[in-house]
């Protein structure tokens, strides 16, 4: 209370005072002194707070310019990989660039055609070596057509599933593989810059928060410069007045060097609570982009490999059929060889073919359904399943990441308040010994008690 009174006789005397023209220069001077304090105060807190961007910027554009980096880098990446798997196909099924082009499926389809083709001539020539009775040439020959049309018709299937399983291979692993690495591998660097942005972010935060509380400590030191200035020309202007305004000199430099005592401690200390909160949040942010990269990248494989899964498993009951039939059709030729009752043969034939196609297609479907069919499909259920346990894992880590914020800020706040009530307690004994000490003076010195 004694600290507004006597501050606030000042400014009134100091006014009462310099209506005096005899000392008003004296004033003059305090106030033209007081002015130049405080602009210098500015001045440097300017030039401290120019400096924090100084270092701020140029860690903010790194940050920036290493994530940029990184995309581009990881876009090279991808690119070359995906080129790559382009590379790998065309080598199966043959470059789209060059005319005739079938790769190693079409050159092993031609390799097998062909073999067929000559074991079959070399078949029809030992027909012809071996018998001479019509009948059983022509059934040599039905046999050995039957068993080329049969090893044709393989070949031809071979053929379809080399490309469909190369094409499979490419879409839906190798492209995707290089896409989820790429969008796993930004993630990560975006998490990275988050770390680094908030590593500049909290170093400017603190040097700013800092800058004020020297703004605020300099402006205490021109304001009391100013009070005690105004009390000596009082002096000098009313020597009766002497011995109270040393008094509140002496008071002014008590009351000052609490405040100094208290914004030293308490300065530092924010600044640090500043900065540290300012860490909590963005270590936040930069853990939630690394989880979400993690559990991310799993839910796209996860994706991926359904829809691989889900071709293969239709390449392989095509082939499975497409086996079936020919079987079947193999079955009937021969019995056309045999002369048997083609009605019956057919018959037999094609009832044995539906039956393993029947297997072939609920083996199909029981890898293959959705979620509403029945029963369920296998590949969607792995697919669910691991997708299920991806978000559960990321909604997890993000709330984890939440309440280590939270704990975080707490403890910063906690040791913060621990110091600002320790430096408030010893401001206000410093404020009361000050009073004290006030009050003795004007009764020692000034009032004779």
């Amino acid at each position: 209370m004694k600290t507004k009174i006597v501050l606030a006789a000042i400014v009134a005397l100091g006014s009462v005072i310099c209506s005096s023209s005899m000392f008003a220069n004296a004033f003059d001077d305090c106030l033209n002194a007081y002015t130049n304090r405080t602009a210098q105060c500015d001045t440097a807190r300017q030039t401290r707070d120019d400096a924090a961007y100084a270092i701020y910027n140029p860690a903010f554009d790194a940050a920036e310019s290493n994530y940029n980096t990184t995309l581009i880098n990881d876009m090279i990446t991808d690119t070359n990989a995906e080129h790559n798997c382009d590379l790998t196909l065309w080598g199966k099924i043959g470059d789209p660039t060059v005319e005739g082009d079938t790769g190693s499926c079409g050159a092993t389809y031609s390799s097998h055609t062909n073999s067929i083709q000559t074991n079959y001539e070399s078949d029809l020539g030992t027909c012809t070596n071996t018998y001479t009775d019509p009948t059983a040439l022509a059934k040599c020959v039905c046999e050995k057509t039957a068993i080329r049309d049969y090893f044709l018709r393989s070949t031809e299937d071979g053929y379809w599933d080399c490309k469909q399983t190369a094409q499979n291979e490419h879409d839906n692993k190798c492209i995707t593989d290089a896409k989820n690495v790429q969008t796993r591998d930004d993630l990560n660097a975006l998490s990275l810059f988050w770390q680094q942005a908030g590593d500049a972010e909290a170093t400017l935060q603190q040097s700013l928060k800092s800058s004020s509380w020297a703004w605020i400590q300099c402006d205490v030191y021109a304001y009391y410069s100013y009070a005690n200035c105004t009390l000596r020309a009082d002096c000098a202007a009313n020597p009766p007045n002497c011995c109270q305004d040393n008094c509140s000199i002496l008071y002014n430099g008590y009351v000052q060097g609490a405040n100094t005592a208290y914004n030293s401690k308490v300065g530092p200390a924010e600044a640090q609570e500043v900065h540290d909160i300012v860490i909590c949040n963005y270590t936040q942010t930069k853990d939630d982009y690394a989880s979400y990269a993690a559990q991310g990248y799993i839910l796209n494989q996860s994706t991926a490999k359904y829809n691989h899964d889900q071709m293969a498993d239709y390449i392989d009951y095509v082939g499975a059929v497409n086996e079936n039939n020919s079987d079947a059709q193999n079955t009937i030729d021969n019995c056309n060889c045999d002369e048997l009752d083609p009605s019956v043969c057919v018959s037999n034939a094609m009832a044995i073919a539906n039956a393993k196609n029947a297997t072939a297609t609920s083996n199909y479907l029981a890898k293959v359904n959705g979620p509403n069919d029945n029963p369920v499909g296998s590949n969607w259920s792995m697919w669910y399943q691991t997708t299920t346990n991806a978000n559960e894992e990321l909604q997890r880590e993000y709330q984890q990441h939440a309440a280590a914020k939270t704990a975080c800020v707490n403890s910063k706040q906690q040791t913060f308040q621990a110091i600002l009530d320790s430096a408030s307690t010893a401001y206000n004994t410093a404020m009361a010994a000050a009073e004290d000490k006030y009050e003795s003076c004007l009764e020692r010195s000034c009032w004779g008690g």
